[in-house]
This record gives C-alpha cells, sequence and structure tokens, in this order.
C-alpha cells in the first residue's frame, strides 16, 4: 500500500514544480544510498503523458531559452495556467535487500479547497487518507505589504479550514502510530535566499499561516517543519504589477499578458519584448481572468535571470528525506502497535495470520539505516522545526 502525500497551495503556487525537482534533486544528491523512480503513467485531458521528468524538462527548456533571449535585468513572466483536476503522482524507493515503497503524491487544484465547490468532499476523503501534507506557497506574494493578496493567491484561510480536521481524528491513545506531518514548503524564494533573508521568509510564513500553526502546535500528533525551497535557481522574483493585456489587432480575442506604466507608456509583454507605441484602445486591465481570483484583483509576479545559466533546485531533496525520516519512525510505531494487539489473539489466530500474514517491518531495519545515512537539514537557509504558538 502506497503512503500518500496531499499537496496544497494556492493558483499556481508551484506543486508540480516541488515534484519534479524532489524527484531531480534526490537522483543528484543521494549518491546511490537509495534509487528512488517515478511511476506516474497517465494521460492529461489533451492526451500528454503526465509524468515529473517531463516537467522537469520543460522548466530546463525554458531557462535554456531564457539564457538566449533575456539579459541580466530582462523581465518576463512565468507560466500561470493552472493544472487542471487532481493529479496523482507515484515515486517509488528501492534499497538494496528490501521491496520497493510508493508515495502517491495527490496535487489537487487550489479551487477544490473552496466549500462551495462539489470537490471539497473529495478533498477532505483525501486529507483523511494522507500522513503527509505539502503546503506549496508562493513566496513573492507572500512577502507583498499586502496581507490581503498573500491570503488570498496562497488561500491560507482555506488551507487553513481544509485542514483543521486532522488535529481531531488523531486518538491521542495511539499518537506514534497516528502520527502527521506538515510541511511548509515557501517556493520562488531564490531572491531572499540568495540575499541572506532566509529566516524572514520563515518568519513570514509562522505570520501568515499563524492560525494553523497555533492549532496544531501543542499537538503531540502533529510534526510541523518550514523548509525553504529554490525550485528552479536559475530566476527570481523582481516586481510586482498590476495585470494589463495588449491587442496588438483587433482581431485578437485572447489579449496577450502585459505591463503597463503609465508614466513612460511602455509596455512590456510576457516573454519579455516592449511594445513603445501602444495606443491605449490596445490595452485593457485584466479584470476576468488570471488578474481576479474570487473578486479580488491580483497582480502578476514579474521574473528576472539571477546568473544561473541552468536549472539548478536547491535544498529540494530535503522534503523527501524528511518524509522518508517521519514514516520510518510512523511505521515502527503502527508495528509496535499491532504486535501488542496480536499477541492478545488466541493460539489459533496467531497460527491463521503466520500463514496469511507477511512479517510486519520487514525491510524498517534497512530503511532506517538509509534514513541515518542521510544529510537531513534541520536548520540554516530557513529550516526549522515549528514547536512553539505565533504570538
Amino acid at each position: 500500500m502506497a503512503h500518500k502525500i496531499l499537496m496544497l497551495g494556492g493558483f499556481r503556487a508551484g506543486k508540480s514544480s516541488i515534484l519534479a525537482s524532489i524527484l531531480y534533486s534526490v537522483k543528484q544528491v543521494n549518491k546511490g544510498i537509495f534509487s528512488i523512480v517515478d511511476k506516474t503513467d497517465y494521460t492529461d485531458a489533451a492526451g500528454a503523458p503526465v509524468n515529473l521528468d517531463n516537467k522537469r524538462m520543460e522548466v530546463s527548456q525554458f531557462i535554456k531559452k531564457l539564457d538566449k533571449v533575456h539579459g541580466e535585468d530582462e523581465l518576463f513572466l512565468v507560466d500561470m495556467t493552472p493544472t487542471q483536476g487532481k493529479s496523482t503522482y507515484t515515486l517509488t524507493t528501492r534499497i538494496d535487500g528490501a521491496a520497493g515503497v510508493d508515495f502517491d503524491f495527490v496535487d489537487v487544484p487550489g479551487e477544490w479547497m473552496k466549500k462551495t465547490e462539489p470537490t471539497y468532499n473529495e478533498l477532505k476523503r483525501s486529507i483523511a487518507e494522507c500522513d503527509v501534507f505539502i503546503i506549496a506557497i508562493d513566496t513573492p506574494y507572500m512577502m507583498q505589504e499586502d496581507n490581503d493578496l498573500n491570503e488570498k493567491y496562497n488561500r491560507i484561510e482555506e488551507i487553513t479550514t481544509a485542514l483543521d480536521g486532522i488535529a481531531a481524528d488523531i486518538n491521542m491513545n495511539y499518537i506514534e502510530c497516528q502520527k502527521k506531518m506538515v510541511l511548509f514548503c515557501p517556493v520562488k524564494c531564490e531572491k531572499w535566499i540568495r540575499a541572506g533573508k532566509a529566516d524572514v521568509v520563515s518568519q513570514k510564513v509562522r505570520s501568515s499561516y499563524r492560525e494553523l500553526i497555533n492549532k496544531f502546535c501543542n499537538h503531540k500528533g502533529i510534526d510541523m517543519w518550514i523548509m525553504p525551497i529554490q525550485t528552479v535557481g536559475a530566476i527570481e522574483f523582481a516586481e510586482m504589477k498590476d495585470a494589463y493585456r495588449y491587442f496588438p489587432t483587433s482581431s485578437e480575442k485572447e489579449g496577450i499578458k502585459c505591463s503597463y506604466d503609465e508614466l513612460t507608456g511602455i509596455v512590456r509583454l510576457s516573454d519579455g519584448k516592449v511594445v513603445s507605441d501602444a495606443t491605449e484602445d490596445q490595452l485593457e486591465k485584466d479584470t476576468k481572468n488570471d488578474g481576479v481570483r474570487d473578486g479580488f484583483e491580483i497582480p502578476w509576479a514579474w521574473y528576472k535571470r539571477n546568473g544561473v545559466s541552468k536549472y539548478e533546485p536547491v535544498d529540494c531533496e530535503q522534503p523527501a528525506y524528511h518524509i522518508l525520516r517521519f514514516l520510518v519512525k510512523k511505521e515502527s510505531a503502527v508495528i509496535q502497535n499491532k504486535v501488542s494487539e496480536r499477541s492478545k489473539e488466541s493460539w489459533f489466530m496467531k497460527i491463521l495470520r503466520w500463514f496469511s500474514d507477511p512479517p510486519f517491518g520487514q525491510y524498517l531495519d534497512q530503511y532506517r539505516k538509509v534514513v541515518d545515512s542521510l544529510e537531513i537539514k534541520e536548520n540554516g537557509g530557513g529550516f526549522m522545526e515549528i514547536r512553539e504558538k505565533v504570538v
């Protein structure tokens, strides 16, 4: 049976990018301690294969293209097309002498977190089935002074409400074998990490998610961590601009995403190209499409290159390492509980189970040794375990 990890976050917060960078980084960093394979095998609505290697290649190709067409200070938009529907990515880990272990990463669209949506009940079922929750946080929107923008874009209140019940589901008599883990993962944080402001990002996470953190902080059955990770490495946030669309011809229906400087009249298109002769008739504030979320105007985050010329994730293996360590500890507690329960059974049931069930924890010792050999980061670079309430 696969372990289930639920990915939560706002509109295009970077959930699938996190998984692609985890897969790539574990392969690059762990040096053969264990292997990890993407077993995801299905197609999307358009018939295209869905897997994380494709996602990584998409990002890598985007960076290569930037290197050819953009200077260091030229600004551009990244893809804001939302994931359509629920996606499940299956990663399998293997170590010598042990059977593979599957990890199902369930990526749900931000819209599922609305109580008014018919998918909300399915979201709650997914939450009940999961051991670990990764909250992807769009750092540029979180770091703005406008707290309402952060709340709306990262769906903080909706995530807090959706996860509210996991503490109540844990029977306090069996804390260890029912434990849950919540990972807060700020992404697109290259600008702040490289400026030495990782701790500022972590403190902003604590204040932004104060209500959720304070609900879980004193519960021994829930572990919480903040892990800022650089899922791309080669680009960084530059600035926020109001959302506009440019219509180069009268036949253009969708318009091209752009920024508009009213003082200079300069229009910057999403690919970084500048239009200096645009007329007012060719410009329209985006109040219908991506520029609005639940009636709230959302500016667009513009990015620039930062001197790194290739796909270069940083610390992205760490969520996988922490999850593996957490699940090994939890599995140990589950086994101890089952052994204790079965010791009370009749001799007939013990014989029956001896023939029908595999031994508990058959490969647990091997996985413990693997975990002990990993370089698991617990502090520095904004990494921190949350143990105290936020005042």
